[in-house]
């Protein structure tokens, strides 16, 4: 579908089996684009607050945080008032050819938004929630570093964002990746944090820079001592009635690549 586009938009495709953009002769120049990508492994920022958390803390599961940060592009260059897309996706220091290739692909994300809210497409909607691992999948015939190091730029200005106005709601962010958040509150009963949690979605996927963001509470605990985001243990209650049941359990690595985005 991408590939479509982009010659319906007479853009020369780059597909090469080797994973590499196949420039016409000049892949050398696109070498310390792409080492410089690979040994920073898109590093994507992490929160830890290591601690003892005696009050009503929220698990918070991050969706669609690529789709997202695509579609607030503009959005972003009005907040922060300059152009953001010649960052990265500098092909051969082409960076109109980049910027170019970028809303081509933002014209097809939001197309596929199209079709999933209005018609319900469950294709387009699973394109959505598998663009994300797509784009990283060095193995893609299309798979661009430039790209790819494009979409993760604006996923971080997102996040930092979002961890921001987290704080500015009053919640303590005890661990903050690109598909989760853990907060802690000051709330002593599920029901006020409910409340809370409720006020703090609603309030923040209102923002523009939000507003195809999913955030979902998907756990409540208690208590909580918390390390990092592999080690932690606590009380989680239940949401119904539930009587707490103490639990202690090891996270799997939430640093990963982000499929639902």
């Amino acid at each position: 579908v991408f590939s479509r586009m982009l010659q319906h938009n007479r853009q020369l495709l780059w597909a090469h089996a080797s994973g590499r953009p196949d420039l016409g002769g000049l892949e050398n120049d696109e070498v310390e684009i792409t080492a410089g990508i690979e040994e920073e492994q898109h590093f994507t920022p992490t929160i830890s607050v290591p601690g003892a958390y005696r009050k009503i803390c929220i698990d918070i599961e991050v969706m669609a945080l690529a789709v997202n940060s695509i579609m607030a592009q503009p959005c972003l260059e009005e907040l922060e008032g300059a152009q953001m897309l010649d960052l990265g996706g500098q092909r051969s220091g082409d960076g109109a050819a980049g910027a170019h290739t970028f809303k081509i692909l933002r014209l097809l994300v939001s197309q596929w938004l199209a079709e999933a809210s209005m018609n319900g497409n469950e294709i387009a909607d699973a394109m959505l929630m598998h663009f994300y691992r797509w784009l990283c999948a060095a193995e893609s015939k299309l798979y661009d570093p430039a790209l790819h190091q494009m979409v993760h730029q604006l996923m971080t200005k997102v996040f930092l964002r979002l961890v921001a106005e987290l704080r500015r709601l009053g919640a303590h962010v005890v661990y903050a990746s690109f598909n989760r958040i853990l907060i802690a509150t000051q709330k002593t009963d599920v029901a006020s944090a409910q409340e809370y949690v409720s006020f703090v979605v609603e309030t923040i996927t209102a923002m523009p820079v939000f507003s195809i963001l999913q955030l979902n509470a998907s756990k409540y605990w208690e208590q909580l001592i918390f390390m990092d985001g592999e080690n932690f243990g606590g009380i989680e209650v239940g949401l119904a009635g539930d009587a707490a049941e103490p639990r202690a359990e090891a996270a799997e690595s939430v640093e990963g690549d982000g499929d639902d985005g």
